[in-house]
């Protein structure tokens, strides 16, 4: 092979291989979907065609170290595909440095004397993003042409935001460069909204749609896709050379005739699955998911352009959910510090104004719940959720009394139920669609996403009552959503009509019988 690209590079296993490898395709591209694709293999394989041109650089990452370097991992099929690349190939050679976690490609040049020397002339790093606090350090000085995150969907936004970053190399600028995804469909992850697009209303990749192009850019710390670049320029408010493509390629087992012919008895294994596993592992679905995740649907609540005024309210609420922790090595993703400001309109219906999430100390509370209030306003009520040891009671109730003391109206809350049973009315309102939610009202301090709706959907449809690791398993919105609800609709909401009719007999509340608003 020359030092130049070949496009006429024949499919290594099979036409959605080769749309994968084409070296004239997106700037970004997800491959995968389904089981048994030959995911991480083609990503391996993708390599050869560019490790004989003069300072290309290369980096291959998995989420951990163990991924990389385990039986069967990454450095195993990469040690196996060069191999056979390099068999018989008399001017070049490559060799695995331990000690640096890379591979260097070197060229044969036969001197005057007879002696062949090996000159390097790329190199393809092993890299872990393990610890997601630490993904700049990682990643800080980086520069490559083609950068692969293998089983993409365990990494968050912010570390795919940074990594998109190191897509540059501009000692090699033969080679465009490209960030390739490779991974499994999971509803919950963020990724599902990229690949929308490429799905069939049943969430399985729509094949006619392979590799069609899309364009995107940053806007608010999350991605702005849409069909055209001047949408995107209009949009995000960029040039035109700033805008960059995506594509999705959605390949099962099918799609991968070495592993048939290998194992033939996979997709009976897969066949065998039950449920959201095989729905997704053998089919590729994206919105499979757990049966649990059925007591919220985002459908089912229509998106408001823009807030309803304050006098269509009969009573606000911002009700939080408290915590503690930042990322450490050993709790990488601790509990989020959310809160939800929610609505009832005089008509009866609902509406979510705010949701807000950060990852803060416990001396930061009270700043950070002050600086909702005055944003707010004394009109809209705070609550505190209330846990049932006398510690947390006693915290509580000097938090609500250091708000109250600024000129606000806090107090506090406990709920009688279980995370799912203080859950479920707020989800049967939702489902017969009188909660509405403002759009692009979400706002994620940790992550810095502002204005997107996205992080919260996603947590609000994972949710079942049961407790997940990691990034895409908290509940803080879901509790801060039902309590919410609950505070509202516990609140007695009487109409002109019957208001009337109190002052006509002359009836009051000074005995403390009846309670209105309050």
């Amino acid at each position: 092979m020359s030092d130049e690209i070949n496009n006429d590079k024949p499919a290594p296993c099979g036409k959605r291989q080769w749309m994968y490898t084409n070296p004239n395709g997106a700037d970004v591209t997800f491959f995968g979907g389904a089981a048994g694709s030959g995911k991480s293999e083609i990503a391996v394989i993708d390599f050869c065609q560019y490790v004989r041109i003069p300072n290309f650089i290369g980096i291959i990452s998995r989420r951990t170290n163990p991924m990389l370097k385990g039986a069967g991992g990454i450095l195993t099929k990469c040690k196996r595909t060069f191999a056979k690349e390099f068999k018989n190939d008399p001017d070049y050679t490559f060799n695995w440095k331990e000690k640096d976690g890379k591979f260097v490609f070197y060229k044969r040049e036969k001197q005057i004397d007879g002696r062949v020397v090996l000159t390097p002339i790329s190199e393809v790093y092993l890299k872990h993003s393990e610890h997601e606090a630490l993904i700049e350090e990682y990643w800080q000085g980086v520069e490559a042409n083609l950068i692969v995150l293998d089983e993409s969907l365990q990494y968050t936004l912010p570390m795919i935001s940074y990594i998109m970053s190191r897509m540059r190399n501009p000692s090699c600028p033969q080679v465009p460069p490209k960030l390739k995804l490779t991974g499994n469909p999971d509803y919950r992850h963020f990724l599902r909204k990229w690949v929308e697009p490429f799905l069939k209303e049943d969430g399985t990749p729509d094949r006619s749609k392979d590799g069609l192009i899309r364009y995107f850019q940053m806007l608010n710390g999350d991605f702005f896709f849409a069909d055209t670049p001047e949408e995107v320029m209009e949009k995000v408010v960029c040039e035109r050379k700033d805008v960059l493509t995506f594509t999705f390629i959605g390949a099962n087992c099918a799609d991968n005739k070495i592993l048939q012919e290998a194992d033939p008895r996979y997709v009976s294994w897969l066949k065998g699955l039950k449920g959201v596993d095989r729905e997704r592992l053998l089919r590729g679905s994206w919105y499979a998911r757990e049966i649990g995740a059925s007591y919220w649907d985002r459908k089912n609540c229509p998106e408001l352009d823009f807030p309803p005024n304050y006098s269509e309210f009969s009573k606000i609420v911002r009700v939080y959910d408290l915590a503690g922790s930042l990322p450490t090595d050993a709790n990488r993703s601790p509990d989020y510090t959310a809160s939800v400001k929610m609505g009832k309109l005089k008509t009866g219906d609902y509406v979510i104004l705010e949701v807000t999430r950060h990852r803060i100390t416990f001396g930061s509370w009270l700043p950070h719940i002050l600086e909702h209030a005055m944003r707010d306003g004394r009109r809209v009520d705070i609550v505190i959720p209330q846990d049932p040891n006398p510690s947390a009671k006693a915290n509580a109730v000097s938090l609500a009394r250091s708000i109250n003391d600024q000129g606000f109206h806090a107090t506090t809350k406990r709920s009688a139920q279980g995370k799912l049973e203080t859950f479920k009315p707020f989800s049967a309102s939702s489902q017969i669609g009188v909660i509405a939610i403002v759009k692009d009202c979400g706002i994620d301090y940790w992550n810095k996403i502002n204005g997107d709706n996205e992080f919260f959907y996603s947590e609000l449809e994972a949710f079942d009552g049961t407790r997940r690791s990691g990034e895409s398993g908290h509940d803080d919105v879901a509790d801060c959503m039902g309590l919410a609800y609950s505070y509202l609709a516990s609140k007695i909401q009487l109409g002109n009509s019957f208001l009337h009719g109190i002052k006509a007999t002359d009836l009051s509340n000074k005995s403390g019988l009846l309670q209105i608003g309050r």
